[in-house]
């Protein structure tokens, strides 16, 4: 039988959300196992995400805390004002921060920003990826959640996703008792 590894945390999805995640806990001690299907070699290529996303200065703030702010910076575009409108109804809501307060956000490649928690995740011995990895099958129990990889087996997770993404339903996320996550190869 092969030697288990243990460590605190298993993460389902290492996209932006799983990543900020891990070195979030990384940066605390906490060891963290990051599962993704996807290749990070795919998603690190130039092709794979043209979108862009808006980082509010607190989002900033924690990049920062977690260890990107040097990748980041001088790379964004500043977010300078904000209007929102309805259409054609009347009224809007425009936000300009009082002079002196800096700007509101910054806009930020996807691609720049997956790069940066990419690097810095690698860089952690907190944090061990496994990816690309299919789960095999999951189980719930009162020892807490085991989740069966083709390589690996875990005993506890978090799923970092949207509200409604599918890391949540495969992870079927409920409150447990902190537990140990094992790791057998």
């Amino acid at each position: 039988m092969s030697k288990i590894q243990f460590a605190d945390v298993v993460i389902i999805g290492g996209g932006l959300n799983g990543l900020a995640q891990a070195l979030s806990f990384a940066v605390h001690g906490v060891t963290c196992h990051v599962i993704d299907r996807a290749d990070q070699a795919a998603m690190l290529a130039p092709h794979f995400d043209g979108r862009v996303s808006a980082i509010s200065s607190s989002s900033m703030k924690l990049f920062e805390a977690i260890g990107l702010g040097p990748a980041l910076e001088g790379k964004g575009c500043p977010i300078e004002q904000i209007w929102v409108s309805d259409g054609l109804k009347p009224g809007s809501l425009d936000f300009v921060p009082d002079e002196g307060d800096g700007y509101l956000g910054q806009m930020f490649e996807n691609q720049l920003i997956r790069r940066a928690l990419y690097e810095a995740a690698k860089g952690r011995p907190e944090i061990h990826l496994h990816m690309p990895a299919e789960i095999a099958s999951s189980k719930t129990d009162d020892a807490g959640v085991r989740v069966e990889l083709k390589k690996w087996r875990y005993t506890h997770r978090i799923a970092a996703g949207g509200r409604r993404g599918p890391q949540k339903r495969v992870a079927r996320c409920r409150r447990n008792p902190p537990h140990r996550m094992g790791l057998r190869p």
